[in-house]
């Protein structure tokens, strides 16, 4: 999965090409960041800045590979994938899936592309890579990215399934934290400040604010602390 970059070209002068999240990465933050901001799903979980944080933290980013696309000079879309073993109905399979997997337990997730882009165009090289299914979960909802993507492969003959999974709660949030309070039950809120005002009790509590520039320090946090309760959960004990 770490074949030098592919490079084919595609209808509407696309081309698209296949290399290491590695050299995806190295296009730099700013190249991801404008693909995003005309995106018309978004997720944090698809940002460089997550990426960036995946590859820093495990040896699977060595096994990952993305798929870009160009119009021109423009990128026009970068999806992360990795081909690993998984269990499908009970049988064991290679699929194709995010490269991220279940790290961070991401939701809300599409394929990072704008809305020009001519997704199409990736399938050719999607079929090149190795796998039995591909299966791209928690995805948001009518992901516009995934839906294109899944009818160009029907059109060139590949059955697809669309399955909701189960039902992911969210947060209405308000402005801020006391605004979020007076949103809640009665009983809630006291139990909210309760836990509030015993916390610092028998721990140091640090707020940090990891916006701006120290949006990768925050992620890599965030996956040091869910590598954590990982390993803290298969010894059977929660830290």
């Amino acid at each position: 999965m770490s074949a030098p970059p592919i490079g084919i070209a595609a209808a509407r002068g696309a081309d698209v090409a296949r290399m290491p999240l590695s050299e995806a990465l190295a296009l730099g933050p700013a190249v991801w960041d404008e693909i995003q901001t005309q995106a018309e799903s978004r997720s944090p979980f698809m940002s460089w800045a997550w990426h960036r944080a995946f590859a820093d933290a495990g040896a699977e980013a060595g096994a990952s590979d993305a798929l870009v696309l160009r119009t021109g000079t423009e990128v026009q879309a970068i999806v992360p994938l990795m081909s690993r073993q998984i269990g499908f109905h009970r049988v064991p399979v290679r699929a194709l899936t995010w490269a991220i997997g279940d790290l961070g337990c991401p939701d809300h997730l599409d394929m990072l592309a704008t809305p020009a882009a001519d997704v199409g165009a990736l399938v050719p090289l999607v079929e090149q890579l190795e796998w039995d299914v591909i299966v791209l979960s928690n995805l948001t909802p009518n992901a516009p990215v995934a839906l294109r993507l899944a009818e160009a492969m029907a059109a060139r003959g590949h059955a697809t399934l669309r399955q909701p999974l189960w039902v992911c709660p969210y947060l209405d949030l308000a402005g801020n934290w006391e605004g979020y309070l007076r949103g809640l039950s009665r009983n809630r809120r006291h139990a909210l400040r309760y836990m509030e005002k015993t916390l610092p009790r028998g721990h140091r509590v640090v707020i940090t604010d990891s916006d701006g520039e120290r949006v990768e320090e925050g992620w890599q946090r965030l996956v040091t602390l869910h590598e954590r309760r990982g390993a803290a959960d298969a010894n059977g004990r929660v830290e």
